[in-house]
């Protein structure tokens, strides 16, 4: 796991911030080339998986058809279903959704 300084939060923050700001500014195919770049293939592969998971609670579908199908542990899918409970925002509730089926 990558160790982030805790130093100077407000730094962080308004890194976040300009990181947010630069993607929701780029086309798809930006955005794509700049996880690329970003993301080990691990990272992306991660990422990728949780949004799946969130698709596939999101179908009704059952933890150990999401463990089967998709090679991840109970933990990753409690916590992707935990976001998808508590989020505010329900971003990856959005984002899920615009996958195809």
């Amino acid at each position: 796991m990558a160790r982030v300084a805790k130093k100077v939060p407000n730094q962080m923050e308004r890194y976040l911030a300009e990181l947010y700001k630069v993607l929701s500014d780029l086309s798809p195919k930006e955005t794509e080339q700049l996880l690329n770049d970003l993301l080990t293939p691990m990272e992306a592969k991660m990422l990728a998986k949780r949004v799946e998971i969130a698709k596939m609670l999101l179908t009704g579908r059952k933890y150990h058809e999401i463990e089967k199908a998709l090679n991840v542990q109970r933990t990753t899918i409690a916590r992707v279903r935990l976001n998808l409970t508590l989020s505010p925002t329900k971003s990856l509730e959005k984002a899920a959704v615009k996958l195809p089926r």
